[in-house]
């Protein structure tokens, strides 16, 4: 007998994906697309939102308590190169396959910034994280 669970919570998982591109700005978007797994091609990360603007990208992963966002920000700054700690913003900074990522937790949700220098990331990450709730 087959059950119809495993399409509801498929679809269940499509809906609060969805619903996390909210908190991605729109301005200068290119592109947005749901990744199931390995965000970034980063075995450290499991599947989240990711947008592409003209020369950077931005993420967001939706996780279900806070304290699993953060154990997940400290999974992937073992994977960053010359990880650098943002006092500030609580996150770091470094190398992700050669590509700046500046990374960070708030609430249940890690967010970062792909492609930019960290000044510039910085903004961008400070601009992103006051769209992003703590829930």
């Amino acid at each position: 007998m087959r059950t119809a669970l495993p399409a509801l919570l498929l679809f269940a998982a499509a809906l609060v994906a969805a619903d996390d591109q909210r908190y991605l700005p729109r301005a200068g978007q290119v592109s947005v697309k749901e990744v199931p797994a390995h965000l970034l091609n980063n075995s450290a990360l499991p599947g989240g939102t990711l947008a592409e603007y003209k020369g950077y990208q931005l993420f967001i992963i939706r996780t279900i308590t806070a304290e699993k966002a953060s154990f997940l920000l400290l999974d992937y700054k073992k994977t960053l190169k010359d990880p650098t700690y943002l006092p500030h913003m609580g996150g770091f900074f470094g190398l992700d396959a050669n590509r700046p990522a500046y990374v960070f937790a708030k609430g249940v949700f890690l967010a970062g910034v792909i492609g930019l220098p960290r000044d510039k990331a910085d903004a961008k990450a400070r601009e992103f994280a006051a769209h992003i709730p703590l829930k």
